[in-house]
Parts: structure tokens; C-alpha cells; sequence
């Protein structure tokens, strides 16, 4: 991987972390949410993903269509799969409970269990994904 490469994601984070998510372009928002899902899963999993993100569920879609826009259609289709879990979240009351039974409650019937085993070898793909959709922004 080049130092280009590096140093483009690099931008783009610090951009975020200094201006916001909406100061970003289109292909900067898709480097931003293709790198922060790599970064949250391979540290902890769907789940761990999940409990950094929370209470933000709506940004579920916006990792979706990056993760798309970089040509991993079947990672995007399961992040939408976890959007329907999600779906009645704000219906919830305010979580003043473990994760775990925020978890349970929300999804009794496990089903993100089941969704988490589908993400395995997800980040290396989308780490060769983003390389190659920043080498094209770069050209």
C-alpha cells in the first residue's frame, strides 16, 4: 500500500474530525465510513461496530451505500440487514441498561448473532476495496 494512499485517509479523518461528516465530498464520505467500519468491526466484531456507533442508527445507511460504492455488495447487504434490526430503535426509551440487554431487548431472537458471522473476512476485503477506490480518486 502507498504512502499516498495512507496519507489521503489520513486527510480525509482529520478533515472529519476537524470540519464534521457533512464537510466531506461524496468519495470522502465513502473513504470516511468504509475506513470507520474497518476500524470498529475489526476491534470488536458487529457488535463492538454497533456499540461505538450507538445511538446514531441512522448512519447505518451511510455505511451501507460506501460500503457499496466500493464494490462489496454482499458486506453492504448485510449492514442493510442490520439497518432492519435497528429499525425501532428510536422507539425505544432511552437506553439506561447493559448493552447486552439493550441487545436482547431490541433483538430477541439473536438475529444479529447470525448476521455477525457473515461479516468474516470483511475487513480484508474492504481494505483492498478502499485501496483500490482511493488509487482512483488519486489518478
Amino acid at each position: 500500500m502507498s504512502t499516498e494512499i495512507v496519507d489521503t485517509w489520513n486527510a480525509v479523518l482529520a478533515k472529519e474530525a476537524k470540519s464534521g461528516v457533512t464537510s466531506l465530498s461524496e468519495q470522502e464520505r465513502t473513504i470516511y465510513f468504509v475506513n470507520r467500519f474497518i476500524r470498529d468491526f475489526s476491534n470488536g466484531g458487529l457488535i463492538g461496530f454497533l456499540y461505538n456507533l450507538s445511538p446514531e442508527w441512522r448512519l447505518l445507511e451511510s455505511f451501507e451505500e460506501a460500503i457499496r460504492r466500493v464494490g462489496c455488495e454482499s458486506i453492504a447487504a448485510v449492514i442493510a440487514d442490520v439497518r432492519m434490526v435497528f429499525q425501532n430503535a428510536g422507539e425505544l426509551e432511552e437506553r439506561k441498561e447493559t448493552w447486552s440487554d439493550y441487545l436482547s431487548r431490541l433483538d430477541p431472537s439473536g438475529r444479529l448473532l447470525s448476521l455477525d458471522s457473515k461479516f468474516t473476512g470483511a475487513d480484508e476485503e474492504l481494505w483492498g476495496r478502499l485501496e483500490d477506490f482511493t488509487k482512483e480518486l488519486n489518478k
